[in-house]
């Protein structure tokens, strides 16, 4: 005659004390508790004081744990505790674990804590699979990480967060943002790596940063992208932006655009690459080139534009092409070297000359070297030639000046010529010229 099946369970749960082994897992599975009661009728297991579950290397420590027999899940209430095999604790007030997944389902204020990476993850719930190292944290996301050697901490904020414990990477997604040392990263999706405190953002990617020595939080610097990369180590502090790159930079009142920029943030220097143009908001101007590159030596920010440069003034109508230009920001200063041609397009008038200078302040641009000017049939020859911008005047002087006009020419010792009219004034003139 068979045992009924009341029987069977109950001689097999007396025959292990208050402890349960399930040969059919993968791994092998014990429950504890200091008391315990089985209902045969909603095959159940309840363990009360201590209760604990162990699958592998893992435990699920709780006040009360009642155990579905036919679910093969655990429900685990009140100061419950979840030891990993990484050094990883979660504590929540609720556990549902699954025997036959794996997955532990946590609510009511969950807080996960990488003990090795000082790492602490709070949501409004998680999801851990056990055999997977994997953790999802829903709601409310934050999390924490404090740098042992710096004591520095960085703060991150999100509605999703899913961190694999191979890689050690957190990734942080509706509407993320992380503070890391006064700056704030923003963007659809970041990847976060933990060894490194290394930021990846992808979708409508910035980065706001105040720089050295700045107080005024209207003076931050903005970097954003298609994607950004920012590190920030015992070595390096930088930032990377890719596709559709934009950086704002209040103090000097400049936006700069590319597909590429590089910057160091301990430094202050910056790269563009990728057809970056630099718009001076103030000065309605800007400046293309092949690179650009932003460098601040001794307390004054320099930026070197390398490679078909194109500068546009738009309140004058100036256009310049060169093959480099170098501009002293904080002086308003400018040299612009390399086959430099200016054109001051309302006018139909164009300078050459062995380089230029502009001094901002001042409204002018100087050309020196082998100036030549041309204004329709009428052209002028000197060693040096000062733009007046506002004054629209072109003056000649240096060397033996000498004006052109279909094989006539004319020396003095300086030539003025209003851009507008084309009239042109010559002091001590020399020779024939036409009627």
């Amino acid at each position: 005659m068979g045992l009924s099946p009341v029987k069977t369970i109950l001689m097999a749960v007396f025959a292990v004390g208050a402890l349960c082994i399930v040969a059919a897992a993968p791994t092998v599975t014990k429950r504890s508790g200091d008391k315990m009661t089985f209902s045969n009728r909603d095959q159940t297991v309840t363990y009360e004081g201590n209760a604990t579950f162990i699958d592998g290397g893992n435990r699920i420590i709780s006040d009360i744990m009642r155990f579905q027999l036919d679910e093969n899940r655990a429900y685990c209430q009140g100061n419950v505790r979840i030891f990993l095999t990484n050094n990883v604790l979660i504590t929540a007030g609720r556990v549902d674990y699954s025997e036959q997944s794996k997955l532990a389902k946590v609510t009511q204020r969950p807080v996960l804590r990488m003990r090795d990476e000082q790492v602490t993850i709070r949501s409004e719930r998680m999801e851990r699979a056990l055999d997977a190292d994997i953790t999802r944290a829903v709601g409310d996301v934050s999390i924490e990480r404090v740098n042992q050697e710096t004591g520095e901490t960085v703060y991150g904020y999100g509605g999703i967060l899913s961190h694999a414990s191979g890689n050690n990477i957190v990734t942080l997604s509706d509407s993320p943002r992380i503070i890391h040392k006064g700056n704030t990263i923003t963007g659809e999706v970041m990847e976060y790596t933990v060894a490194r405190e290394s930021i990846e953002v992808y979708g409508d990617a910035r980065i706001r940063f105040r720089p050295r020595g700045e107080g005024d939080e209207n003076l931050e610097n903005t970097i954003a992208g298609d994607r950004v990369y920012y590190i920030k180590d015992n070595i390096s502090n930088f930032v990377r932006a890719y596709g559709s790159v934009k950086v704002h930079i209040p103090k000097n009142n400049i936006v700069i655009r590319g597909g590429f920029a590089a910057y160091d943030i301990d430094s202050s220097a910056a790269s563009m690459r990728e057809s970056p143009v630099v718009h001076f908001l103030e000065r309605e101007s800007s400046i293309a080139a092949d690179t650009i590159d932003y460098a601040t030596v001794d307390e004054k920010d320099i930026v070197d534009f390398t490679g078909n440069v194109l500068i546009v003034e738009n309140r004058s109508g100036l256009i310049v092409t060169a093959g480099q230009l170098k501009s002293f920001i904080n002086d308003g200063y400018s040299k612009i070297t390399v086959a430099p041609v200016a054109y001051l397009t309302r006018e139909d008038v164009i300078v050459t000359a062995v380089y230029f200078e502009q001094f901002e302040a001042k409204h002018k641009m100087r050309a020196n070297g082998n100036v030549v000017v041309r204004r329709e049939a009428v052209t002028a020859y000197a060693d040096i030639a000062v733009y007046d911008i506002q004054a629209n005047t072109i003056k000649l002087w240096g060397g033996i000046p000498k004006l052109v006009q279909e094989g006539r020419i004319i020396n003095a010792r300086e030539i003025t010529m209003d851009v507008k009219t084309g009239r042109v004034e010559l002091t001590q003139p020399q020779g024939a010229f036409a009627p």
